[in-house]
């Protein structure tokens, strides 16, 4: 009896899982991962982890995104139309760029304020909108561990950018878009409701209902327009660039 009671006293918390369990789950069972997050959040190692990766991500695929990026310079008219060495030194400022350490630096803190900042908006929505109640760790450890089918995405892009050379390649209806269509409004709008965005999407309402012991329906209903809205803002100001730049 006593070493039953030893054992029942020393198990750990119901719902509480080991990092590696977290993350397995995230693309299985996320309602598991995210009732451990309930119990005890834990999103500082897991979002230093998708920091480093995100960085990694970014030196593997730094050639083909290097390479898109002169290819559409060259397709710009204001550009093309300048002197020949100041459109050198255009192209040339432009590599540095993607391998100066600066840039890395300060793409690693944009990551890092990236998951504090949605997180407080998605606390927001929460806790103040839908009136529920969950503390502001637990809503970001929902936002990071999320933020784990980035590392399949990341995966999928980088295969696929290194072996076309462009990073160009929709993983979305886009696909079927004629390829005169590439910079329109329709086109960055549909090419952003990819797989893995509604992947993402989905699982991050399932997060958020389980912190706030919603039902889906509920978080969906808010979630979900403001992600098409955010989308469709990306697909706006892609266009504005390019007008701008064009």
């Amino acid at each position: 009896m006593q070493e039953n009671v030893a054992a029942v006293a020393a198990a750990p918390p119901v719902g509480d899982l080991g990092f590696l369990a977290r993350w397995a789950h995230i693309y299985f069972s996320p309602k598991k991962t995210f009732e451990a997050v309930k119990s005890r959040p834990f999103w500082a190692a897991p979002m230093i982890l998708l920091v480093l990766l995100g960085t990694g991500f970014f030196f593997w695929t730094a050639q083909p995104r290097m390479k898109d990026a002169l290819e559409k310079m060259r397709k710009n008219e204001n550009i093309m139309n300048l002197p020949a060495e100041r459109r050198q030194e255009i192209f040339e400022q432009t590599e540095r760029q993607f391998k100066s350490p600066l840039w890395i630096s300060v793409g690693t803190i944009i990551g890092i304020a990236y998951y504090f900042v949605v997180a407080g908006i998605l606390f927001f929505v929460g806790n103040i909108i839908m009136g529920g109640e969950a503390g502001y760790g637990q809503v970001l450890g929902v936002f990071v561990y999320t933020n784990f089918i980035a590392i399949p995405e990341m995966l999928v892009q980088g295969l696929l950018g290194t072996a076309k050379g462009s990073m160009q390649t929709a993983l979305s209806l886009a696909a079927f878009f004629p390829p005169d269509q590439s910079e329109t409004l329709a086109y960055r709008l549909i090419n952003g409701l990819d797989i893995f965005s509604i992947w993402f999407v989905s699982v991050l309402i399932i997060g958020m209902a389980t912190v706030y012991n919603f039902k889906t329906g509920k978080v969906a209903a808010w979630i979900l327009p403001l992600w098409i809205l955010w989308k469709f803002a990306l697909a706006a100001l892609a266009g504005l660039g390019a007008m701008v730049g064009g």
